[in-house]
């Protein structure tokens, strides 16, 4: 796993480091004391599967609204969040949608700590299964479910909409689509879209996250709505 430590106390992170420096699950992992270059590396491309995230900033912000703030854009990425303030903020945490995998006291526990990597590598084995392989200039590229925003159909060609950005390919839209997880929904003959970058559906048409609007065709709007309803309330 590719991990960030992420707390505006210098003490904690090298507390942090000490304890999983020689964790073989974690490959690589960087620190943050500073929430906003956090930010900035991820939307530079830099990918990480898990953050500890200390709550308390001394800043306008908390920890808890800055890790809603990521899943919005990254809801693949899992948050421990960390916290010397237990009473304080042990329901504040559920307040906010985040890709929650746990919840640590500071001095943090070894046995804890493990408990909460264990199931933070199982839950990235499952999301490692969701990927999409494709041909691409002569060789397999293979695609995470979760970087694709949508697929687009222009004539024989297929264009994969990701993150990082766009991959055209020669194929059928309708055969990729059933390479693809239950996570994606047919809105038109020429779009595909991935309901966790859907930020509002109405009517005849969609916006994503990114703010790009997708037209629903009329045969598909009720059956789009009642779709991404029902995908919505299974994320819950």
């Amino acid at each position: 796993m590719t991990v960030a430590i992420c707390d505006d106390e210098i003490i904690f992170i090298e507390q942090m480091e000490t304890l999983i420096k020689d964790i073989p699950e974690i490959e690589k992992y960087d620190t943050y004391t500073d929430l906003r270059k956090l930010w900035e590396s991820l939307k530079k491309g830099k990918n990480y599967d898990l953050i500890f995230m200390d709550i308390d900033w001394k800043e306008e912000k908390n920890g808890i609204s800055y890790a809603a703030k990521i899943n919005d854009t990254y809801p693949e990425i899992q948050i421990i969040f960390v916290t010397a303030f237990n009473d304080r903020f042990s329901q504040e945490i559920f307040f906010e949608p985040v890709n929650l995998c746990g919840y640590l006291v500071k001095p943090v526990n070894m046995d804890n700590l493990n408990v909460l990597l264990e199931k933070a590598k199982k839950n990235l084995e499952k999301n490692q299964k969701k990927r999409l392989a494709v041909q691409y200039r002569g060789k397999t590229e293979v695609i995470p479910h979760r970087d694709i925003t949508y697929l687009e159909s222009k004539g024989h060609q297929v264009i994969i909409h990701t993150i990082k950005g766009e991959l055209t390919i020669y194929d059928k839209l309708e055969e990729i689509g059933r390479k693809l997880s239950d996570g994606f929904l047919c809105i038109h003959k020429s779009f595909w879209v991935n309901m966790d970058k859907i930020q509002k559906l109405d009517g005849k048409s969609l916006l994503l996250k990114d703010e790009t609007v997708l037209p629903i065709s009329k045969s598909r709007v009720v059956t789009a709505k009642e779709t991404y309803l029902r995908y919505m309330r299974s994320q819950m």
